[in-house]
């Protein structure tokens, strides 16, 4: 895929939750006229307006997602994938896999398997998947494991647009006692969002650690 592709899916990936999460702010709390956040008819100005708000709120989302929501989702996964599933005891891997993955790190990486206590090991292991990503970076193979990377981050993106959603919802609940019709209906797709969104981002990084250990062995 081209850089120009990428950029593009880049994009959309701020861009969407930017839009959705102010909409959806507008329709539980009506901040502001529902024609600035929903222009209506040929209204251009004002649909640039809200591509324009939408990419800057979508940047400081995936701002926090990246120092918030990503430390919760490590400490809920206790650590990142990428280092725990070089470890003999974790199942991510085969048996057969490792070996061969390992014979390769010391013969392109001259860096033997880690050996000693567990944090030494993960330490060891964080290091040599870096070495691996800048590695396959150099060799410019690197375009299907930056799909996965651009897919991963606007999964969590979403997942924090409905952590944040339903935190309003039951903010304001305890603040007013009941819900409207709308609200009902962003609580329920806000929770359907927020699987979905888990799934997503927990299969997609899966899937960046897999292709990027397959073309390393490749």
């Amino acid at each position: 895929m081209s850089i120009d592709k990428l950029s593009l899916y880049d994009f959309i990936a701020v861009l969407m939750p930017g839009i959705f999460f102010l909409i959806s702010t507008e329709m539980i709390f009506n901040f502001a006229s529902s024609e600035l956040v929903i222009p209506e008819g040929n209204n251009f100005p004002l649909l640039l307006l809200l591509i324009v708000f939408g990419y800057i709120t979508g940047i400081l989302l995936q701002g926090l997602s990246q120092t918030i929501t990503d430390r919760i989702l490590k400490l809920f996964w206790k650590g990142q994938l990428s280092e725990k599933c070089l470890m003999d005891n974790n199942q991510f891997l085969s048996d057969d896999y490792k070996k061969i993955f390992w014979e390769k790190v010391k013969q392109k990486l001259n860096r033997s398997k880690p050996t000693g206590n567990e944090q030494g090991i993960r330490k060891n292991n964080r290091e040599i998947f870096s070495l691996i990503v800048k590695l396959i970076e150099h060799e410019k193979h690197s375009d299907k494991i930056q799909i996965f990377i651009a897919q991963f981050s606007f999964f969590r993106s979403l997942l924090t647009v409905f952590s944040i959603l339903l935190s309003f919802l039951v903010f304001k609940y305890f603040s007013y006692g009941n819900f409207t019709r709308i609200e009902i209906m962003i609580l329920v797709f806000s929770l359907i969002g927020l699987l979905i969104s888990y799934s997503g981002v927990k299969k997609r990084n899966e899937d960046f650690v897999r292709a990027t250990l397959d073309a390393f062995i490749i």
